[in-house]
C-alpha cells in the first residue's frame, strides 16, 4: 500500500507510451535504478524515489520494457484504483 504520495515505488502503476504519438497505457514498475544523470540506463537499484527525482531514473516495467523516468507519469490514486478494480473484475 502506498504510504507517501510524493514518492514513486516499485509496484506502482504509471502511464507509459510505447512510441511517440501512441496512446499511453498503464503499466506497473518492477524496478527503479537511480542514475548519475538523466538519460542513463544503469544505476543504483532502489525501492522508491521522490517524484521530482524520477527524471534521473530508469525503470523496468512489467510488460517487458524499460523506460527513462521522464518517459513515465505516475497514475493518481483514483486512476490506479480504477485500473486495479477493472483487472480484478476481468
Amino acid at each position: 500500500m502506498k504510504t507517501d504520495s510524493n514518492k514513486v515505488e516499485v509496484g506502482d502503476l504509471v502511464w507509459w507510451a510505447p512510441k511517440y504519438g501512441r496512446p499511453a497505457e498503464p503499466v506497473r514498475i518492477k524496478s527503479i535504478d537511480v542514475c548519475s544523470r538523466p538519460g542513463e540506463k544503469y544505476g543504483i537499484p532502489v525501492d522508491a524515489v521522490f517524484k521530482n527525482g524520477l527524471s534521473s531514473c530508469c525503470v523496468t516495467l512489467d510488460n517487458g520494457h524499460w523506460a527513462y523516468g521522464y518517459a513515465v507519469v505516475p497514475l493518481t490514486v483514483s486512476e490506479a484504483d480504477c485500473i486495479d478494480r477493472l483487472n480484478r473484475a476481468a
